[in-house]
């Protein structure tokens, strides 16, 4: 069985849905995750909007899909509702000259630049 991870039509979301982490990188990749086609906001939010300005912010939590990575939750992400590990290790890297060389690959299920791009 595959790795199932909570999805989040955004991140105000409260939801209970799940799908495989193949179909959450899928979706990144297509722009469709579950039914909803996200495309046009990953594009707007890197091309559009200045990078952590209030309109970034605000696109981010109404736009984007949110997943969650390490936990499966129990309806909304809160610490106080992780019901299971996934047994996935997420990391988020903010540095924009940090190069995904210099790290033993082997152990790297997948890696991508954030929706501000760095």
């Amino acid at each position: 069985m595959e790795t199932q991870i909570n999805y989040y039509p955004t991140v105000q979301t409260k939801s209970d849905e799940y799908i495989t982490i193949n179909e959450w990188f899928n979706g990144v990749k297509t722009g469709i995750i579950g039914n909803k086609f996200y495309s046009e906001s990953f594009t707007f939010i890197r091309k559009e909007v200045k990078y952590k300005s209030e309109d970034y912010k605000n696109a981010k939590r109404k736009l984007l899909p949110c997943a969650s990575f390490n936990f499966i939750l129990d309806k909304n992400h809160s610490q106080s509702n992780i019901t299971t590990s996934t047994g996935l290790l997420f990391i988020d890297i903010d540095k924009s000259d940090f190069k995904v060389s210099s790290l033993n690959t082997s152990q790297i299920y997948a890696c991508w630049k954030s929706s501000g791009g760095i």
